[in-house]
């Protein structure tokens, strides 16, 4: 069973958010992520056959970009 450290660490984000909370446009944090300036998630290049490249954001990587720090609740 997962723990809740674990649980946050995976936390995603949508890009459209993310970007919002940056104050950037999503399009501009996808060419940030894809040229690897910005580690706040990862980048998965497209396959061929027109298939589009995914852009996954952690809500613990866009903390720390960000400069945020987030206690796990007390059990």
């Amino acid at each position: 069973m997962a723990g809740k450290a674990e649980t946050s660490v995976s936390e995603r984000v949508r890009v459209a958010d993310a970007a919002k909370e940056i104050g950037c446009a999503p399009g501009f944090l996808r060419l940030k992520m894809k040229t690897g300036e910005w580690d706040i998630g990862a980048y998965s290049k497209p396959k061929r056959g027109g298939e589009r490249a995914s852009y996954y954001v952690f809500r613990s990587k866009l903390d720390n970009f960000l400069g945020i720090s987030r206690k796990e609740p007390q059990e």
